[in-house]
C-alpha cells in the first residue's frame, strides 16, 4: 500500500489519510524491540506471566491503524494525520 501511495504523491496527486484512535482500549501489547514497531500481541504464556509488562488501552492512532504505520522516510508520511 505504501508503495502505491508513494507513486500517487510522486505523480502530484493530493490526498490526506486521517486516522483516529479507535476501540482498542482492551488490547494489550508487550514491548519487544525485535518487532518492526517495537510491540507485539502477547502470547498466551505472556498473558498469564505476572513478570511480563503489558501495555493496555489508550492505543494511539498512529499505532492502531495500519495506514498510519507508513515509513517516515517517505513523502507519504506528510499525508497522514493522526488523532488520539
Amino acid at each position: 500500500m505504501e508503495e502505491y501511495l508513494n507513486k500517487l504523491v510522486a505523480s502530484g496527486y493530493d490526498f490526506v489519510i486521517c486516522a483516529a484512535a479507535g476501540n482498542c482500549d482492551n488490547t494489550e501489547f508487550v514491548k519487544d524491540n525485535s518487532e518492526t514497531y517495537w510491540y507485539k500481541l502477547p502470547t498466551t504464556k505472556e498473558m498469564i506471566d505476572s513478570s511480563v509488562t503489558r501495555v493496555k488501552g489508550g492505543v494511539l492512532a498512529e499505532y492502531g491503524y495500519n495506514l498510519a504505520a507508513i515509513d517516515a522516510k517517505t513523502d507519504v508520511i506528510y499525508k497522514v494525520i493522526t488523532y488520539c
